[in-house]
């Protein structure tokens, strides 16, 4: 059964439809509403006062600079930690507030010292590595058969990813973040740039052709299938073909494989969408899906799609500007009715396997060759790999393949498998197909080396799963069916021996020279101080005094880490981040991590898409706050101590004593030209 709409409410309390307040219900299920509901009696709405930090005086730095949040941040005028609607989905902002950013002063880093490492005494600190850090750009293509928007709005909306109100506007945001980070990588090129997974959506080759296009430089167009103009002329909407400049190939640009770039919807093995759209199989789990008021994603290269999504009626494209029009939004009724139909096929739109995904990415310009994949995964199709991102320094980089191969979006770490989920025994410690035992050695090596450790993944390490995540769905299935039951065994099996998110942290935990992990996959800002007992403190959890425990014996805060998240560029908050590791020469360290919005020269496609993804945040009743993350979450300096092995390699280190996150990070920019750069 459909939940109840939250738009036609919405647009109802700006009077723009008549209707009884009646009509709306309480998603909460508070017995209050159900009773007023039934009543036909709701109290009076409740309005948001403005954000009492919010300051009225502050005069924006305008589009002429760049900035990073140490220097502005934007923030709806009515703050970050409320929903703008109330339990009736009634209005509680005024209607031109909705969607609007505003420029505001800007966050310093704030220290951070969970691990215990005790008051610096550096007289000369010296950088040794300042890259940059994005995620989760997700390219959609919004008119693909495996896009069903409709899914928004039916048992599974919370689950599977489907309407993206903003979705056009995702390479246009994706060019932007990365020009707007190369804006601070100027008198000191960054080392390296590195996007911690979901590149794409749907597992396309299209999608992934648009982000390695956007990265090695050439024209790109988010249209795919029939070419639509639904904005008419050249260079005006986010369909028209744009020329990203992409990243100078004298900076390393390293990417992660997420579970968006592996499967459909970030859910489906792209085997069992081929196989379960067959006439046949769809017929028998038909009566299923009825009963989670879902669609099975489409074909992507199919001439038939289950939800027909025109870009004639998509807001991005019928909403000018950052213009809230209520009556122009697709809500429930819009977005939950579509009905399927034929679209026009696109080859471009093929599924990608693992090996294809990897493949690609060494026929693209840029460097490294393979964007950091090694020649072997071409074959071997496993994506984890070893990286040295700046020469002469002692930092190597160690990137994790957390898929998932198994079904469902939480990521997995195991030892090679075969079908049935068991242990492949013959494959098992060889580090070309058993990620555990890789990544065992490396540790090992770099400790032997004598090199810090940063590990990358997508998932962080709450999101490793033990189990296959959509295992739950059986239920719904008719599994006396062997066909089915043999569809479903194949594509979602139960790991052996996978490693949780305690046993990842553990490990990583036992070599003292780790000091990062770098991650995305949950949209938000989010940074944990990983205690050497494999405990974690999270940024709230610090602001109200937690600290990590004492370490146990044998251990000492050098065992500690940092698992630094940075949100998805797609979706609100629309952020990457700045990382600089910096030496204070006095056995300690610091990681300075500095959020950066995307900017475009004022105006224009990148600030309808950031308009447009605040948009969709909001009326999704969204609470704020969960994805900017507290005070400790964004712009941070984060305290480590160097192991006792390293301080001598460390200290003969060339490296800069000019620290970016001090200086050039906390000074405007030279502003970008308008945004999209056309032909």
């Amino acid at each position: 059964m459909r939940r109840t709409t939250k738009i036609a409410c919405i647009v109802a309390a700006w009077g723009l439809l008549v209707g009884p307040w009646a009509a709306c219900s309480d998603d909460s299920g508070s017995g209050q509403a159900d009773a007023a509901v039934d009543a036909r009696v709701l109290p009076d709405v409740s309005p948001m006062e403005p954000d009492p930090d919010f300051d009225e005086d502050y005069v924006p730095v305008g589009p002429e600079s760049t900035v990073t949040t140490l220097v502005q941040t934007e923030r709806p005028r009515y703050g970050y930690s409320q929903k703008i609607v109330d339990v009736f989905d009634r209005p509680r902002i005024p209607m031109e507030e909705v969607g609007i950013r505003y420029g505001q002063p800007g966050e310093a880093h704030l220290e951070r010292d969970d691990l215990g490492v005790g008051d610096a005494t550096a007289t000369a600190p010296r950088s040794l590595l300042y890259f940059a850090h994005l995620s989760d750009v997700q390219l959609i293509d919004t008119q693909s058969p495996a896009y069903v928007a409709s899914n928004k709005y039916t048992n599974l909306g919370d689950v599977l990813p489907a309407y993206h109100a903003h979705g056009p506007a995702t390479p246009v945001l994706f060019d932007s973040a990365v020009q707007t980070a190369l804006r601070f990588g100027t008198d000191r090129p960054f080392d390296f740039m590195i996007h911690t997974g979901d590149a794409i959506e749907d597992n396309q080759g299209n999608e992934l052709g648009w982000f390695l296009t956007i990265i090695s430089g050439g024209e790109v167009s988010a249209d795919s299938g029939a070419l639509d103009d639904p904005v008419p002329g050249p260079d005006n909407d986010l369909f028209d073909p744009f020329v990203a400049q992409g990243v100078p190939p004298d900076v390393p640009f390293y990417n992660v494989i997420g579970n968006h770039d592996i499967e459909v919807n970030g859910n489906f093995p792209n085997q069992m969408i081929l196989e379960a759209n067959e006439p046949d199989i769809l017929a028998k789990i038909a009566p299923s899906l009825e009963d989670l008021d879902a669609r099975l994603p489409g074909v992507g290269t199919a001439d038939h799609a289950p939800a027909v999504l025109p870009a004639a009626i998509m807001p991005a494209f019928t909403m000018a500007d950052t213009t809230f029009e209520p009556e122009l939004w697709l809500g429930e009724e819009e977005i939950g009715g579509l009905e399927s139909g034929p679209v026009v096929a696109d080859s471009t739109r093929e599924f990608l396997s693992g090996c294809q995904y990897i493949e690609a990415h060494f026929g693209v310009g840029g460097s490294p060759v393979g964007h950091g994949f090694r020649q072997e995964a071409r074959t071997s199709c496993q994506g984890w790999y070893t990286a040295e991102p700046a020469s002469g320094v002692p930092i190597r980089l160690l990137v994790l393949d957390t898929g998932p191969y198994i079904g469902g979006d939480q990521g997995t770490i195991a030892p090679p498998l075969n079908p049935d989920g068991s242990v492949d025994e013959s494959r098992r410690g060889d580090p070309v197909h058993d990620q555990i035992a890789w990544l065992q050695a490396e540790l090992e090596r770099a400790e032997a080396d004598n090199v810090a450790v940063i590990v990358a993944s997508h998932h962080p390490s709450k999101s490793l799963a033990m189990s296959g995540i959509l295992s739950s769905l059986k239920l719904f299935l008719d599994m006396d069916d062997p066909e089915i039951a043999d569809l479903w065994n194949r594509n979602f099996i139960e790991p052996a021996e996978a490693l949780s998110g305690q046993d990842l942290r553990e490990l990583l935990t036992g070599f003292p020279n780790v000091i990062a992990h770098l991650v995305g996959h949950s949209h938000e800002n989010r940074v944990l101080a990983v205690c050497p007992d494999g405990s974690y403190v999270t940024g709230s959890e610090y602001l109200e005094g937690s600290r990590c425990p004492d370490p146990p014996e044998g251990r000492g805060p050098e065992n500690g880490y940092w698992e630094v998240m940075a949100p998805s560029v797609r979706d609100f908050p629309n952020q990457f981040r700045i990382t600089e590791v910096v030496d204070l020469g006095d056995g300690s360290g610091v990681i300075y991590s500095t959020l950066v919005l995307p900017q475009g020269g004022g105006g224009g496609l990148v600030a309808h898409g950031l308009f447009m993804a605040l948009l969709q945040h909001q009326l999704d009743g969204a609470a704020y706050q969960e994805k900017t993350g507290s005070l400790a979450d964004r712009n941070v300096a984060l305290r480590f101590r160097w192991p006792s092995a390293l301080l001598a390699p460390v200290a003969a280190t060339s490296a800069a004593t000019r620290i970016e996150s001090l200086t050039t990070l906390t000074e405007p920019a030279p502003g970008l030209p308008p945004m999209p750069q056309w032909q």
